[in-house]
């Protein structure tokens, strides 16, 4: 029996269009992201409501102080999260907002009390505050998280672990070192070590003194730097599938398919290194200046 040219050229088009919709994926990392982020984080986001009016509310402020305290560590598994750097604080000062939606007043705030606990304790010279949901995230198709707004003495070192949302800090004289499963990740000042991993989400930092050490890594998402001028540092950069966009004018890029390496470095090279992975997303590179 001869073969039916009509199905072989049906499957030839039905091939160009699964290749096609595949390319435009890996051609487009932001939209692809947004339409993975579920899947790869292993949770809806879609069922997170951050902004939801109606969500029930429960707010409070904490003071930690620091005496003989080096590390300041947050554990939160969904919310949004600021740090601010402040020169003038003497202590650290959590503000935090507790949300539930999807349930009335009255049983949203007996929840609320019941299934949200801040939990925080001392260890050696860190001092960790933590937030515990006793049913996850996701309870009855309902979504609850906790929002956080922190002070802390600029020179306190600061670490996050986050599993939903969006994480930034500003104004800190520290090393930072930020995990966040899936969300943006904005760093505005740092000092020595940064480092930063996300699963599903862009990072942008900037505004690091006497840096030794900057890791950022991102499984899907764009990774963006900002380098002050008259720093000695080893750049390491690559993408799997994105652009690298070098406003440095460093090293040399090499390419391997969808692939982008730029190696090189800044002044002499000697006083650190600059590390930048993603998986899917572009990376940039950029001159930061007036600091």
């Amino acid at each position: 029996m001869k073969p039916n040219k009509g199905w072989g050229i049906a499957l030839i088009v039905l091939g160009l269009v699964v290749f096609t919709g595949a390319l435009i994926d890996l051609l487009n990392p932001v939209e692809y992201v947004k339409n993975k982020a579920s899947e790869i984080v292993g949770f809806p986001l879609e069922g997170i409501d951050w902004d939801d009016e109606n969500a029930v509310r429960e707010e409070g402020t904490l003071t930690v102080e620091l005496e003989g305290i080096e590390t300041l560590r947050l554990e939160n598994p969904a919310g949004r999260i600021r740090i601010n750097g402040d020169s003038n604080a003497k202590a650290v000062t959590v503000h935090y907002t507790k949300k539930i939606s999807g349930f009335s007043a009255g049983d949203g705030k007996e929840r609320l009390a019941k299934d949200i606990k801040i939990d925080v304790n001392r260890s050696g010279n860190m001092q960790r505050i933590k937030t515990e949901v006793q049913n996850g995230i996701f309870a009855g198709g309902r979504s609850m998280h906790v929002d956080y707004e922190i002070i802390v003495p600029p020179s306190l070192q600061i670490e996050v672990d986050n599993k939903a949302g969006e994480v930034t800090t500003a104004g800190l004289l520290s090393a930072v070192k930020i995990n966040n499963n899936a969300g943006r990740v904005e760093v505005d000042g740092f000092k020595g070590k940064l480092d930063v991993n996300v699963n599903a989400g862009e990072i942008s930092a900037r505004g690091g003194t006497e840096i030794k050490a900057i890791d950022l890594s991102a499984n899907m998402g764009k990774v963006e730097v900002a380098i002050p001028e008259g720093t000695n540092l080893k750049v390491d950069a690559r993408t799997n599938v994105g652009q690298i966009e070098n406003e440095l004018g460093i090293g040399e890029e090499s390419r391997n398919g969808l692939n982008r390496e730029l190696r090189g470095q800044t002044g002499t090279g000697n006083d650190g290194s600059i590390t930048l992975r993603t998986n899917t997303g572009e990376i940039k590179l950029n001159n930061e200046l007036g600091r």
